[in-house]
């Protein structure tokens, strides 16, 4: 897995999966990790929400068509469009092509845009 490692003072780091979602999968201080992440997942990892903090967007749990009948998972529709679209459970962000534009690191802080 491709990661992006930051690292703002000697003793913190934190650790981005940009191939799954930009997930910031690590954050560090003092050699302890800070966020959930399974054992494993940076070595085997594949689903993005499996661990760490993924980009969900635009919703973060299941769609339901509700225009007729019994309700559907993962089916919308678009108020004035013809059509049915499908709603992945956490939205279609992680499945895009993730592409850092810019960064800003100091010793305090971070921006990473991608």
């Amino acid at each position: 897995m491709r990661r992006d490692v930051y690292n703002l003072k000697p003793d913190t780091a934190i650790a981005i999966a940009t191939e799954h979602g930009c997930n910031l999968f690590s954050w560090k201080i003092d050699g302890k990790e800070l966020l959930y992440c399974p054992k494993g997942f940076s070595e085997n990892h594949s689903e993005f929400f499996s661990g760490g903090n993924p980009v969900l967007f635009p919703s973060v749990g299941r769609t339901w068509g509700r225009s007729s009948g019994k309700p559907i998972a993962d089916i919308y529709k678009i108020h004035g469009k013809k059509g049915v679209y499908k709603m992945p459970c956490h939205g279609i962000v992680p499945f895009g092509e993730w592409v850092k534009e810019s960064e800003e690191i100091t010793e305090e802080h971070i921006r990473v845009e991608y």
